[in-house]
């Protein structure tokens, strides 16, 4: 690949070490600093830290508010996302809807003896 990567912000790292993580970040796709520390837990070895990433690459995780801006952003409707159930059977809001009488939904007509 002929694409450089930015490695300079990077500060005490000797410039062998620098053209590692170029090898590493070129290869993978992964940013210089991923790169950096996937080569740090395989102890220098470029062959190892490319399989790792390849393998297992870095997921963005995102904050609390950057998700809420996410779902602000597209929810422009006004919905409430696709309208799908959860696992627990409530709503997506954790609201559930009345008929279960175990918890505590509406109750029907009182039953006769």
């Amino acid at each position: 690949m002929n694409t450089s990567v930015a490695v300079g912000h990077l500060k005490g790292v000797s410039n062998s070490d620098k053209r590692k993580i170029q090898q590493v970040a070129e290869f993978t796709g992964a940013s210089a600093d991923q790169a950096w520390f996937e080569l740090q837990n395989k102890g220098g070895d470029v062959q190892a830290a490319i399989s790792s990433l390849i393998d297992n690459p870095f997921e963005v995780v995102k904050t609390k508010v950057q998700k809420q801006k996410q779902r602000q952003s597209g929810n422009r409707d006004g919905g409430n996302g696709s309208g799908r159930r959860d696992d627990r059977g409530g709503d997506r809001d954790g609201r559930r809807r009345g008929g279960d009488r175990e918890r505590g939904g509406e109750r029907g007509p009182p039953r006769r003896k």
